[in-house]
């Protein structure tokens, strides 16, 4: 019975916790520049920190060399791999294919008759 008490207690007191929905602190209203720095005038240019270049080139660059990378790259799956592998040698013995040709037709190099 005194564990049923506990228990009842505790969760009565958890659910009774006194939430204030004002927001917040009345001392902090927003009142200055962003990053302190007053706006610009017109025709006038930012001034650019020493790192900001280092920056940009060292965290964009890698990403656009690694999806012009991944864009450019074959996309050949084991399967295709040999699917064309197959081809070739059936082309090497002379051997004729059907329907569907290679992916890259062009990697298949067919025997000439007099050879």
């Amino acid at each position: 019975m005194h564990r049923i008490l506990q228990k009842l207690r505790f969760s009565a007191n958890s659910t009774f916790v006194r939430r204030y929905g004002s927001g917040h602190a009345e001392g902090y209203e927003p009142g200055g520049y962003i990053f302190g720095r007053p706006p610009l005038k017109p025709g006038e240019k930012r001034k650019k920190y020493f790192w900001e270049t280092m920056w940009y080139y060292g965290y964009y660059g890698p990403f656009i060399i690694f999806f012009l990378a991944e864009y450019y790259s074959p996309k050949h799956s084991i399967v295709e791999e040999a699917k064309i592998e197959a081809q070739k040698r059936m082309a090497m013995r002379g051997e004729t294919f059907g329907w569907p040709f290679p992916a890259n037709y062009a990697l298949v190099e067919v025997r000439k008759e007099g050879e």
